[in-house]
């Protein structure tokens, strides 16, 4: 029962605090080298704080305005949603459900990390010097548990 809670948390986290990327750009005033991050709380945070300000009911309004940030709401939201399922997993059907959930968060935030991944290492990102970071890779392995954790789950009779 642990992990229907715990892998979910631990995506929404790692979505939430870890790196996707870094990028180094060269500042022609300072002649130096600057260092930027990006995570996918970047592309979160402007829904959150709209559903936050606006409230449920006009949530449709809060859309984000990028695929790739569409797939990590998906993915974030989607988490927490499948850590509340596990915790009700003892009511009869809402297992199912969960793995449901899990299945298609997994797939979600699997899809924001691969598009990330092919854009890094492909050099058509903005930077052609990107690197993957431990969120990347963190959030990539947690989508596939999450993935598998759903097809395990509709498919046990518990």
């Amino acid at each position: 029962m642990l992990q229907r809670i715990a892998v979910p948390a631990g995506l929404a986290g790692v979505l939430a605090l870890g790196p996707l990327y870094t990028y180094e750009t060269e500042d022609p005033i300072r002649q130096t080298s600057v260092t930027t991050t990006t995570t996918a709380f970047q592309e979160i945070s402007p829904t959150i704080d709209c559903v936050m300000q606006n409230g449920f009911a006009a949530a449709m309004q809060c859309t984000p305005d990028t695929p790739l940030g569409a797939l990590f709401v998906g993915g974030f939201a989607g988490a927490l949603i499948v850590a509340v399922l596990g915790l009700l997993g003892v009511v009869p059907g809402v297992k199912k459900l969960g793995a449901l959930f899990g299945l298609l968060t997994g797939g979600a935030a699997g899809a924001g990390v691969g598009w990330i991944g092919y854009n890094v290492m492909s050099g058509s990102d903005a930077a052609n010097n990107a690197v993957l970071g431990w969120g990347a890779y963190g959030a990539g392995g947690i989508a596939v548990l999450m993935v598998l954790m759903g097809l395990l789950g509709m498919r046990s009779d518990d």
